[in-house]
């Protein structure tokens, strides 16, 4: 088992935060109310409301019977405490993707932004090394550079539960080739691009291949939309 799912909740029928809000457990409802943006709600709740979905059916029970730890790497659970897989989630803008598999597992999303100032955020947070050579890179190939980096990175931090600012720092992606540390010997990362807006990064444990997917709204599995990554090539430090 080995399944990311993608949507945007723009599309979706009227009704889904009502019906996520009822799905949440106690804790859920904690971190909901903490929220004050409006925007950031709305991501929590479809995203906790598309991993559920996804969930229900993969392992046919009931959305309100499932409970999601709040620390990396994250694990469902039957609300009675029995571990059911392990599952990660990501938004950016009104995009969610969430994926769910045997194996620790992490997912990232970022909007492919021009106007992201990525040279200044790799010179501060990235390795020099890496940054050095993402400098080198025009505009347009140096800002998709930079993002498949950072989702990688962001997806590896969630997998692994490693410190992200020490993941920036530490774990480089040069020419599309992971120079990861040894200590994340082991993780295999895929990357690719959601009708070329959205960079996604995706990192587990697990050789399976993931099977990828859009759907339309949180409900209509029926149309589904088969999505492609692209297996990272490791070079291991």
């Amino acid at each position: 088992m080995f399944y990311l799912t993608c949507s945007d909740f723009e599309g979706w029928p009227d009704g889904w935060r009502h019906t996520s809000r009822s799905w949440l457990g106690i804790a859920e409802r904690k971190r909901l109310a903490a929220i004050r943006s409006g925007a950031r709600r709305d991501q929590f709740l479809a995203g906790r409301l598309l991993l559920r979905q996804c969930l229900a059916e993969t392992l046919s029970m009931a959305p309100t019977d499932i409970e999601l730890a709040a620390a990396a790497p994250i694990r469902a659970a039957q609300t009675d405490g029995h571990p059911l897989c392990f599952v990660s989630i990501s938004h950016t803008a009104s995009c969610v993707a969430v994926v769910l598999s045997e194996h620790p597992v992490g997912v990232d999303c970022e909007r492919l932004r021009a106007r992201r100032n990525w040279r200044a955020i790799s010179a501060q947070f990235f390795s020099a090394a890496e940054a050095a050579w993402l400098q080198l890179q025009p505009a347009e190939e140096g800002l998709e550079a930079f993002l498949r980096s950072w989702t990688l990175k962001e997806a590896l931090s969630k997998c692994t539960g490693a410190d992200l600012g020490q993941v920036l720092a530490r774990a480089p992606l040069v020419e599309n080739r992971t120079h990861w540390p040894a200590e994340f010997t082991g993780f295999h990362a895929w990357s690719g691009a959601l009708d070329n807006k959205i960079q996604m990064g995706l990192v587990s444990s697990t050789v399976l291949i993931p099977h990828c997917h859009y759907r339309p709204g949180p409900f209509d599995s029926s149309g589904q939309q088969s999505i492609e990554l692209a297996a990272i090539s490791p070079e291991m430090c």
